[in-house]
């Protein structure tokens, strides 16, 4: 009677200990529920393009730090020393195996040398188990004959932790924590970062989790830095792993990864106005650089092109036109600006005061534009000198020729230059420094005993004067009889072309002053 009380108390005790949950056994591996996942396209900044990679996405979960690992609570073991009726045995249908304590076969997770788990009909489990909301393993290697669980070197049926690799058909990886639940979201391990979806399987490849991307290796190690993937570079931070698109700085250098697929850029990039370039190695290209057949230039701070500009490089001045091309201009041009420039070769434009045949310019220190001239040597020479009108004449008597200045002292800019006929040997043009004193609109003399006029005259001195050629018969009537002009064959007058003496004799005032030289 005492033994059969004792029996039955230990019968209680067990029940009493038996979780109250539901426990249900996993299907195998290829009757899990899949990750959801979703193939996703991609597309390149400025040209539909096929990203390289097999995106899987995946929703957050809610850890995405290391879960904390709970101990398995009292409630859920037994700890048991096997009786001489107990232990491990075949059950009824010889074909699952139980663990008999006190006459009973254990049920649920039990601790037993290992942890085990043992279905309602006190079945030990092997395989995939669903118990109070977690995720389990057992080692589902078969037994061979002879064996029983928990011989030594077996371990059929005991409670997976750590790494569990190539698993199933798909050669799968699992991560299960010190407790024996199956590991979801992120796991820091030996120094490296892993992520684990909702099915526990490990990611490999290229992941979005919530809205980032990230990048793990074959092994599931999460990447970080520049790193190459079927033939196309992209970049992952180096803290957090996400990857990183736009403009990145890695190291010295300066990158651009396309928003939509990640890709590192490689050659011209247009964003909004601005251009830039990067070469073979992704590397933003900054200040001088030849792109095919043509010099361009990036700004060293920013990268971007250069254009309708011009920059100092290494002590001279080059220009660049609106398309960023260097210009290859040897002598005078026009910019895209329309802004007259001269070209020294080589891309180098000139600046300061630069004589060009014979006449001298000024020319912008930083932008390369001719901002006035300063003549030649006879330019320069009356450019000091005053007149009592915003007018002055030049008469060179080495070059026959008048130059018509408008202006004032050291701002006068040459207008017109009028080729002259000027006085002989016997009756020669007089030098000096002289004023308009007077117009004639026309005069009537004799030459060689036949009447002969001129027109449009305007006297600097009592003897000469500027006036046009010269006309047979009295005013109006006559023929042209001379009009030579570049000789020495006048009675000492400055003889211009009709329309050059209707033209100072309409615009040129008395008072003018007259250089003749």
């Amino acid at each position: 009677m005492r033994k059969i009380i004792s029996y039955l108390i230990a019968v209680s005790m067990v029940i009493t200990m038996i979780p109250t949950a539901v426990f249900a056994a996993q299907p195998a591996d290829d009757q899990q529920p899949a990750a959801v996942t979703e193939e996703l396209g991609s597309d390149e900044l400025q040209a539909p393009e096929e990203s390289d990679l097999t995106l899987d996405e995946e929703e957050p979960l809610d850890q995405e730090e290391p879960q904390e690992e709970e101990e398995l609570s009292n409630v859920d073991y037994l700890l048991l020393n096997e009786d001489e009726d107990g232990g491990w045995q075949l059950a009824a249908d010889e074909v699952h195996w139980q663990y008999i304590y006190n006459g009973a076969p254990m049920v649920g997770l039990r601790l037993v040398g290992n942890y085990y788990y043992f279905d309602g009909n006190g079945y030990m489990k092997t395989g995939w188990v669903n118990y109070n909301g977690f995720r389990y393993f057992f080692d589902e290697t078969p037994l061979a004959t002879g064996q029983k669980p928990a011989d030594p070197g077996v371990k059929t049926g005991i409670m997976k932790t750590g790494w569990m690799k190539n698993y199933g058909t798909n050669k799968d990886t699992y991560y299960f924590n010190s407790n024996g639940r199956m590991r979801t979201g992120w796991l820091a391990d030996g120094g490296h970062k892993y992520y684990f979806a909702a099915n526990g399987k490990m990611k490999t490849g290229l992941v979005k989790i919530g809205e980032d991307k990230y990048y793990f290796s074959a092994t599931g190690i999460m990447q970080t830095g520049k790193k190459t993937v079927n033939g196309s570079t992209y970049y992952f931070d180096p803290t957090t792993g996400k990857m990183k698109t736009g403009f990145v700085t890695d190291g010295s250098n300066k990158y651009y990864y396309n928003p939509t697929t990640g890709k590192m850029h490689k050659g011209w990039l247009k964003l909004g106005s601005n251009k830039y370039y990067f070469a073979d190695n992704g590397k933003m290209q900054k200040g001088m650089k030849k792109i095919g057949k043509s010099y361009y230039y990036f700004n060293t701070s920013n990268g971007k092109m250069t254009k309708n500009a011009a920059v100092k490089y290494k002590k001279k001045l080059y220009y660049f036109y609106t398309s960023g091309k260097r210009t290859t201009a040897k002598g005078w041009f026009k910019g895209s600006d329309k802004k007259s420039r001269y070209g020294l070769g080589n891309g180098v434009v000139a600046t300061g005061k630069k004589t060009i045949s014979g006449i001298t310019y000024v020319f912008s220190a930083k932008t390369g534009i001719c901002t006035k001239s300063l003549g030649d040597k006879y330019d320069q020479q009356i450019a000091k000198i005053s007149s009592n009108t915003k007018y002055l004449i030049y008469v060179i008597k080495s070059k026959h020729q008048v130059r018509i200045y408008k202006g004032k002292k050291k701002n006068w800019t040459r207008v017109y230059n009028f080729t002259c006929e000027l006085g002989k040997s016997t009756t020669p043009t007089p030098s000096g420094t002289f004023t308009v004193n007077g117009k004639k609109k026309t005069y009537n003399y004799k030459m060689l005993g036949n009447d002969v006029h001129w027109n449009n005259g305007v006297n600097f001195s009592t003897k000469c004067g500027f006036n046009g050629f010269v006309w047979s018969g009295k005013y109006p009537d006559g023929s042209l009889v001379d009009s030579r002009l570049g000789g020495n064959t006048s009675g000492g007058r400055v003889r211009v072309a009709e329309n050059n003496s209707l033209w100072i004799y309409n615009n040129i005032p008395v008072g003018t002053k007259v250089i003749v030289k």
